[in-house]
């Protein structure tokens, strides 16, 4: 996962693991290190620093029982969708007990959400077997497609 190098040389084996549990730790406490983590080649701006910081909030708010809203508002194709989702798995992943709606104005985007958080929820060894069979997996568009796009029949198995 990390392969780390220094002017100094290579770390040790030691150095490593540290740096990866502190790179976990901060990604399970802060949102913004999440995103870095799970995208690393995401480009960052003050946009992406400012929402992070406001779901951040409306999380510790949430958390506190305040009872939040937020409403993010962007032109098309910076990022809204893919902070959300992100959001919703690092969610997910601090408190299993919290319940999360998604609601777009899509189908298509609702699909591709549901399938991008199946994939970075689910276990390592759950991935390949978190959708449907091959042959389910079809397009009605196009006639297929490398993603299964029937949100019914991917479930994780329990």
């Amino acid at each position: 996962m990390l392969a780390l190098t220094t002017t100094y040389g290579s770390w040790s084996p030691r150095k490593v693991e540290i740096v990866k549990a502190t790179v976990r730790f901060n990604a399970r406490e802060n949102f913004k290190a999440y995103r870095k983590t799970l995208r690393p080649n995401m480009l960052e701006s003050w946009w992406t620093d400012q929402v992070a910081e406001a779901l951040q909030k409306f999380y510790e708010d949430l958390i506190a029982g305040k009872r939040p809203r937020l409403a993010i508002g962007a032109p098309p194709q910076h990022g809204k969708s893919w902070a959300a989702t992100d959001f919703m798995s690092w969610v997910a992943g601090k408190n299993l007990d919290l319940k999360i709606i998604f609601a777009s104005y899509s189908d298509d985007l609702g699909m591709r959400t549901n399938l991008d958080l199946q994939a970075t929820t689910a276990p390592a060894g759950l991935r390949s077997a978190s959708c449907c069979p091959p042959q389910c997996c079809r397009n009605p568009t196009s006639g297929s497609s490398p993603r299964c796009f029937s949100v019914r029949r991917c479930r994780l198995p329990r």
